[in-house]
């Protein structure tokens, strides 16, 4: 694999899996490390036999397993709910819309699994298949585990918001 590939698919997958790891752990600079950690276990595999469609999967699973193994060394893997540092947790423009501002504190309330099936389906938009492939569940628990944590959700945002 040249240079040439890595920066392309770095550039083309980046974006999705930098948002995955920020929402997880909610820190600008810990989320940029470990996606990093994510290209860099890419690099290192060597396979530039894979389709873009495989080599985003395998990247998002990838990601899944160091933000777990990164949470589990930190003892945050219970998810104490965050409190946010400051205002401003993600410098981007996505982030400083106030409904999104507000959706981004509220996921951070959930459990792990809400939060991610919520990133997956509903922010990422994948596939119910797509979701369970990545999470390692069968499509009958995404599709449960969605329902409920949209409740969790509307909940925690104080059940104004639709899905």
């Amino acid at each position: 694999m040249n240079d040439y590939e890595i920066a392309n698919i770095y550039k083309q997958f980046s974006p999705s899996i930098f948002r995955y790891m920020t929402y997880l752990v909610q820190h600008r600079q810990v989320a940029e490390d470990l996606t990093q950690e994510v290209f860099i276990r890419f690099v290192r595999t060597g396979d530039v036999h894979r389709t873009p469609v495989e080599i985003q999967a395998w990247l998002r699973k990838t990601a899944r397993n160091i933000v777990f193994d990164y949470l589990r060394r930190k003892r945050l893997f219970e998810f104490i709910p965050f409190i946010p540092i400051h205002e401003k947790v993600v410098e981007h423009p996505f982030f400083e819309l106030e409904e999104v501002r507000g959706l981004y504190i509220a996921l951070g309330k959930l459990k792990p699994s809400y939060r991610e099936v919520i990133i997956w389906r509903k922010i990422e938009e994948l596939s119910i298949k797509e979701t369970a492939e990545i999470l390692s569940w069968n499509e009958e628990k995404v599709k449960n585990t969605l329902k409920r944590a949209i409740q969790a959700l509307r909940k925690e945002m104080g059940g104004v918001h639709d899905e």
